[in-house]
């Protein structure tokens, strides 16, 4: 397929998102859903919350690692974000186009471009890493960045491809951390050594034979 092509369907689902999200905007509702879902540090938490829970149901020991999976993925996304919205450069819907959002809720989200989203970025490389620990409480994760991803979308911070492009990336740094993070656990397990303790000097009598 042309690319040309491609990139006509990709603008036609942002413009069906859009107006069946974003031009439905509906201001009491804002308030809610900006707690619950935006980009609040009660969202965050409950991602971390669940990343650290799906490490102690999945496998204990795991906990250590998972963390540092966590931690990574975050880093890898917000490395990843910076230079994707430096090159495509996209501008956000409420700034393109007439939307009921009130400018009050524009200045809550992210500034410059719209791609991708790091909303969805961000949650997706915590889903991720929940994914890989414990899938079932992982999905949960996913559902909650899908959902925060279209909560962006109903403010106009971001397109549906932003919000897809946000969880791709999100996902691909989440699996690239994990697999660094092993990377570095098995690295320490290999060459750490315990530190000894004061040796008790061993006492040892000898009988001679008569």
């Amino acid at each position: 397929m042309p690319v040309s092509d491609v990139v006509a369907v990709i603008q036609s689902w942002d413009a069906h998102g859009h107006a069946l999200i974003t031009q439905r905007f509906k201001l009491a509702l804002a308030p809610g859903l900006h707690a619950a879902l935006g980009q609040t540090r009660e969202f965050y938490g409950v991602l971390c919350a669940l990343t650290v829970s799906s490490a102690v149901i999945g496998r204990w020991r795991s906990v250590p690692v998972v963390t540092m999976s966590a931690l990574l993925a975050v880093g890898l996304s917000i490395a990843l974000a910076w230079p994707a919205g430096a090159i495509v450069e996209r501008t956000p819907p409420v700034a393109l186009t007439a939307t009921p959002v009130p400018a009050e809720w524009r200045l809550v989200w992210q500034d410059g471009s719209s791609f991708p989203s790091r909303h969805a970025l961000a949650a997706a490389a915590l889903a991720g890493t929940m994914l890989l620990a414990w899938p079932p409480l992982g999905i949960a994760g996913y559902l909650l960045a899908v959902a925060g991803g279209l909560t962006a979308m109903f403010f106009g911070a971001a397109w549906l491809s932003d919000v897809v492009a946000g969880l791709a990336l999100g996902t691909v740094s989440a699996i690239a951390a994990r697999s660094l993070s092993g990377l570095l656990a098995g690295l320490v397990a290999r060459n750490w050594r315990p530190i000894a303790g004061p040796q008790t000097p061993v006492v040892r009598s000898y009988s001679r034979a008569s």
